[in-house]
């Protein structure tokens, strides 16, 4: 009999609990004795750079080591990072460890050299919901300080993504496209938030601008000139906001491709600033434009994670999960718990094309502190979420192996928030090898609703979610688990 797991239990719908948000940056207390939380498996293309961070806990200073790492890798022991390049394709079993005085642990994690990335779900942070308009390259670097100084580096969060209101203008003999004058030199973040062995992501879009206003990744002259087509400058909020803030990008009628790619030029920008995974922002996605990003990726000599955004149709299913690593199923959520309950009853229609190196993205945790999407925003405000619908939003994407992206201001992380994020088990969960999105099983009321998943080891999770406002009680009876061998 397969041991059957117990997920978060018990939703309640309307339950206020309200949240001081302590506006300091808080450190989490992990347990004395170290704990390796890596991913069990990591994937990397020959001749691409590696970069991994040992994520551990533990009590005062921990020293890391790697059995059985193959040659062109190295790691660092005192901070637990592996850098390196491996030439040939192939599969390589190593044990992480960290030890610190009161004792060691390891974790195996098979590093597969080949074709295929991503093989676990995304797990970092998006400039989104907490800077939207305001995103600067200081605003980057105070993240990536928070990871670590929160601990969040060490349960394995590890990509900082900058989304739209980057973009500067089409320059140099290539005409690829340039950041704007908040962020000076990209090439100099990419290498800071490398240094704490953290991924750094970029945003853009194969329309003429983007939703937020900004320059595009084509347009409809071989000079890649915006100006003739762009608001004027009197008119703009920022200088590189050429259509305006949303909804701006449909009324000057850019939200479109236009005639000129230049996307591949990005590509190659994106790579040598030293990127590590991209967004590209459009509707409706097709497959046809995903597979000629993808092809502009390849052979760039830098291993960049390609996530499609938004609202992918399912008709698209196959191709997109061909040549995307996530995709966006949703338009932007928010923090209502109507349209996470919506999101997640769309889920399962996806759950064919889920697996390692292709996930469905349900988009962001609405957890923490946000501001206001397409505003230059100066102040952020807590979640409209309860604690209870946070809890269940996070058990719900774990179960169903979504990317794990918050978009919180971090400065103002408050335990309970922190709580969350720093769940081993439930990251375990969502971060399992065998890639598996949950499947469901509703009760005739709906008002209990039970989703399951295999996991590696043979054991299978089970989220029981009352999504009602009364307390309800409800048995999982054991002829219900042979209901469960059909995974």
């Amino acid at each position: 009999m397969k041991n059957i797991l117990a997920f978060f239990c018990c939703f309640f719908l309307i339950v206020a609990q309200a949240q001081d948000n302590d506006q300091s940056i808080l450190t989490p207390k992990p347990g004395r004795f170290p704990k390796v939380n890596a991913v069990r498996v990591f994937g990397v293309r020959p001749n691409s750079e590696f970069i991994y961070k040992i994520p551990a806990t533990g009590e005062g200073t921990l020293v890391y080591s790697v059995d059985n790492l193959p040659s062109g890798l190295s790691v660092d022991s005192r901070n637990g990072v592996i850098t390196g390049v491996l030439k040939e394709k192939g599969d390589f079993t190593v044990v992480l460890k960290a030890t610190n005085k009161l004792g060691s642990d390891k974790r195996e994690m098979k590093i597969k050299v080949g074709d295929k990335i991503c093989l676990t779900p995304p797990m970092g942070w998006n400039s989104w919901y907490s800077w939207s308009e305001s995103v600067a390259d200081d605003k980057i670097r105070k993240t990536a300080v928070a990871f670590e100084k929160l601990g969040l580096i060490n349960y394995g969060w590890n990509y900082i993504n900058i989304d739209d209101c980057w973009q500067g203008k089409r320059e140099g003999k290539d005409l690829a496209l340039q950041s704007n004058e908040r962020f000076p030199d990209m090439k100099g973040l990419c290498n800071y938030v490398h240094s704490f062995g953290m991924k750094i992501g970029i945003y853009t879009t194969p329309w003429v601008s983007s939703y937020a206003g900004f320059t595009g990744g084509t347009c409809d002259n071989a000079e890649g000139n915006y100006d003739v087509f762009a608001i004027s400058k009197e008119d703009r909020k920022q200088v590189n906001q050429i259509s305006g803030s949303y909804p701006g990008v449909h009324r000057k009628n850019l939200s479109r491709i236009g005639e000129y790619w230049f996307l591949d030029k990005d590509a190659k920008q994106f790579a040598e600033w030293g990127f590590d995974f991209v967004k590209v922002d459009w509707k409706p996605n097709d497959i046809k434009t995903t597979k000629r990003f993808s092809e502009d990726l390849l052979g760039k000599g830098r291993d960049i994670v390609f996530s499609v955004s938004n609202n992918a149709p399912i008709t698209n299913a196959e191709g997109l999960s061909a040549y995307s690593n996530l995709w966006r199923t949703t338009t932007d959520i928010e923090d209502k718990w109507e349209k996470v309950l919506s999101i997640v009853d769309t889920q399962f229609e996806w759950r064919p094309y889920v697996g390692p190196g292709h996930w469905s993205d349900p988009d962001m945790l609405q957890i923490g502190n946000f501001g206001i999407p397409n505003s230059f925003v100066k102040k952020t405000v807590p979640s409209k979420l309860t604690a209870d619908e946070q809890y269940s939003q996070v058990s719900f994407w774990a179960l169903q192996a979504a990317p794990l992206i918050i978009s919180c201001n971090l400065d103002e992380l408050d335990d309970f928030t922190l709580s969350l994020i720093t769940n081993n088990e439930v990251i375990d969960i969502d971060q399992d090898p065998l890639g598996i999105s949950a499947d469901k099983f509703w009760l005739k009321s709906d008002e209990i609703r039970v989703m399951y998943k295999a996991l590696f080891d043979g054991s299978i999770a089970v989220g029981i979610f009352n999504t009602t406002d009364l307390t309800k009680e409800y048995t999982l009876k054991i002829e219900r688990i042979s209901f469960f061998e059909k995974i």
